[in-house]
């Protein structure tokens, strides 16, 4: 009896030393505290976020209150396995960090050699300066993320009317994989809002180098003065392995992402391998996504562009391919380009790209375009560009294409204006249909698919959905015995979709405890809550921007916001998520 006594009470004292080990440490950093205070109550908070990131704990949660935090920091200290360190705002409180004044370093927040770090629920602005950054990540770092955050004022001059070249450059996030050795993994970008920064020759959005295993999801990039999303590799920013590779690039909104001196992509890939682009929206970009490979002897291959719906840019839906190969770029190999509706692109062909169609083809290896939707309306009456430049096994099929009145298929040389005489002549396309897709509503830019599509059951008989896989909505990707044709499986059931237009719609805190702010480009208008199976909960009408709406009364889970004007022509519909 002694002896199992004993055991017990071994036992009990493992079960303690575990429990305190694994104890989470929770600080505080306000406005009105002090840098001598202990930090672990709203009693005795400290008073810089920088010093709570010279000495937080691993297992701790630094919670920063509502205000105005005029500094610039670098996380200094790692958390390790099950014991992230997490930076976030407390509650709902409005946290700002404004780098206003502060030239040095170039970060509003730097993570460099750091790990088990997150990043939650900040502001961060006011970084003007020459190479100025919201957040870096950079050199041997491994479990970050970087999650519902709001980034603006990111840029390269003060002046607005300052010339742009190369040597112009700013960053609302960037990571750098430097370190050839040790790749920066398990790194997460999620539900931040990147807007209304001039970042030079540079990106909203960035991952470079020697990043192996990512997942850029759910983010809002808009009114960048270049490429809004940029997955890099082949610069020299590792000695070694230096691609960023593995990556996942899901179920972002990107839009009005333009540049007035280059054609800047929505969602670019530049030298990066093994990744998977889907279930996005880019609209009012100039290219919409591009897969290509700048560097001269370099490769960007293993790119899957699927069940994205592509509109209103100003040059094509979808460029892939060398643009200048062998000579002054690298090539495309191995990629896939399937199941994305592209409407309405190439709406500027006097603009910096010119003339490119809805879809435009570079030089390119092994790649497939199959189950796709192309749906033109450029005055050039283009629909397809094949650049002549003996692309090897290019294959196309099982696509869709349409435009009103005269279409124009450019392959290798040779210019078709029958679909017929295009299917023939550069022997493509074989099982490809030329006809309207009836979209649900272009007018809100709804391009789901209708009962009388002709794209219904109409994809490749043989494929097959990969694990995971859906379709724009997170609807099953096949639903009858045969995939639709474009991003959208048609389905009976109702769903609340995703609308977009040219709306510019704020909603934070997201997700949200009690109240949601609504605030953009809306008078006058409706606004309904969804649940998440399209049912209205809460219709209001006739209100104007900003708006605060109490939604303290629903249960913990996923509903949308329609906006929309009284005659239906403008529309926006958001996801927020109740905690």
């Amino acid at each position: 009896m002694q002896k199992l006594y004993k055991i017990i009470l071994s036992i009990i004292f493992v079960l303690c030393i575990c429990y305190i080990g694994n104890s989470q440490n929770i600080f505080y950093v306000s406005t009105t505290g002090s840098n001598s205070n202990d930090g672990t109550s709203l009693g005795q908070p400290w008073k810089t976020i920088q010093y709570a990131m010279d000495n937080a704990t691993a297992n701790s949660i630094v919670n920063i209150t509502t205000g105005t935090y005029n500094e610039k920091v670098e996380v200094n200290v790692s958390g390790s396995v099950n014991n992230t360190i997490v930076f976030k705002n407390y509650g709902n409180d409005m946290v700002t960090i404004s780098g206003a004044g502060i030239n040095n370093p170039e970060a509003v927040i730097g993570i460099i050699d750091q790990s088990y770090i997150t990043i939650q629920g900040l502001y961060i602005t006011d970084n003007e300066q020459l190479d100025a950054q919201g957040i870096v990540v950079e050199g041997n770092c491994q479990n970050i993320e970087i999650r519902n955050n709001d980034i603006s004022k990111i840029n390269f001059s003060s002046n607005a009317s300052a010339p742009v070249n190369s040597s112009t450059n700013s960053q609302p996030i960037i990571v750098y994989g430097t370190d050839g050795n040790n790749a920066i993994t398990n790194l997460v970008i999620a539900d931040n809002i990147v807007h209304n920064s001039r970042t030079g020759f540079s990106e909203g959005l960035a991952i470079n180098g020697n990043v192996n295993g990512f997942e850029v999801t759910n983010n809002i990039v808009r009114d960048i003065t270049n490429i809004g999303i940029d997955i890099i590799g082949h610069e020299g920013t590792a000695n070694t392995n230096d691609q960023a590779h593995n990556g996942i690039i899901k179920g972002n909104t990107v839009y009005n992402c333009k540049s007035p001196y280059a054609t800047a992509g929505g969602i670019y890939v530049d030298g990066g391998k093994d990744l998977l682009i889907e279930n996005n929206r880019v609209y009012q970009c100039q290219w919409g996504i591009e897969i290509g490979c700048e560097n001269v002897g370099k490769t960007t291959s293993g790119i899957k562009v699927r069940n994205n719906f592509i509109y209103g840019n100003d040059d094509a839906g979808i460029a892939i391919g060398g643009y200048d190969y062998p000579s002054n770029s690298g090539k495309v190999v191995d990629c896939e380009i399937r199941n994305n509706s592209c409407y309405n692109n190439d709406t500027n062909d006097a603009g910096v790209g010119g003339v490119t169609g809805e879809i435009n083809i570079t030089y390119t290896e092994n790649c497939v375009l199959e189950n796709n939707i192309f749906y033109a309306t450029n005055t050039a009456d283009i629909v397809l560009f094949v650049e002549d430049v003996n692309s090897i096994n290019l294959a196309l099929n099982y696509n869709q294409f349409y435009i009103v009145g005269s279409a124009e298929f450019e392959y290798e040389g040779t210019v078709y204006s029958i679909f017929s005489s295009y299917q023939n002549g550069a022997s493509q396309d074989a099982n490809s249909i030329f006809s309207n897709p009836e979209f649900k509503d272009i007018s809100v830019a709804d391009h789901h698919l209708t009962s009388s599509s002709p794209g219904l059951d109409a994809g490749n008989p043989a494929f097959m959905a990969d694990i995971g896989e859906t379709d724009i909505d997170g609807d099953n990707r096949v639903i009858n015995s045969r995939v639709d044709i474009g991003a959208d499986e048609y389905s009976m059931t109702t769903s609340a979709h995703i609308i977009t237009s040219s709306l510019d719609i704020s909603i934070y805190p997201n997700p949200f405890a009690d109240k949601v702010i609504i605030d953009g480009d809306f008078d006058n208008y409706q606004i309904k809550i969804l649940n998440n199976a399209g049912a209205i909960i809460t219709n209001y009408t006739g209100t104007s921007s900003p708006l605060t709406i109490d939604l303290s009364a629903l249960g913990a889970g996923l509903y949308f916001i329609l906006i929309q004007n009284t005659v239906h022509t403008k529309a926006s519909l958001c996801k927020i998520l109740k905690q």
